[in-house]
């Protein structure tokens, strides 16, 4: 009886500790549409070639193309269970000499919301109203695009980031730089 004494406190905490943990159900999970990856117009290693200030080819690679779920809005990673989660798919383009900062496109759908966002390394990141492009067209270094966003960001520095075009078939058109520096899709 001695012996089975301390066991009886362990076996009773263990099937407390078993009988209040609730298995998470499957969760529900908003995806993508296949018409919100086209605004996510690079793949995982595909190139992109701009042109810079000086008139020489700078190559971009896709050097990340992801796609994850995450948690809906109400939950947190910190959540042991997550009933809903929206997805999240992005795509990093670099500089293969790193000269010029890398360039990221995001979307993420829920439910009731679809976000599509640009950031710029050491710039920041931009929500795009993807319904109302700043431009119907606009030509840039000799191409007319169609349905052309525009980002001006509110930067100080003197090498941040002063114009940012994008649309959604080719993805990043150009970026201008306050110290003079150039990128146009070539």
């Amino acid at each position: 009886m001695q012996k089975l004494f301390p066991i009886v406190p362990a076996l009773l905490f263990s099937v407390m500790l078993l009988g209040s943990c609730s298995k998470c159900d499957t969760p529900t999970i908003t995806q993508l549409k296949s018409e919100d990856r086209t605004w996510l117009p690079y793949e995982q290693g595909s190139s992109v070639r701009f042109v810079n200030e000086s008139g020489e080819t700078v190559l971009y690679t896709c050097t990340s193309a992801t796609t994850a779920y995450v948690p809906a809005e109400g939950y947190s990673t910190a959540d042991k269970c997550i009933d809903k989660q929206n997805t999240e798919a992005s795509c990093v383009i670099q500089d293969t000499k790193h000269q010029y900062p890398p360039l990221g496109m995001f979307i993420l759908r829920s439910p009731a919301d679809f976000i599509v966002q640009v950031a710029a390394e050491n710039s920041g990141s931009w929500k795009l109203d993807e319904q109302n492009p700043t431009y119907a067209i606009l030509e840039v270094n000799g191409t007319a695009y169609n349905e052309v966003f525009e980002i001006k960001p509110d930067s100080t520095k003197p090498d941040g980031l002063k114009r940012l075009l994008y649309n959604k078939e080719q993805g990043f058109i150009s970026a201008a730089f306050y110290d003079g520096r150039l990128l146009q899709l070539e």
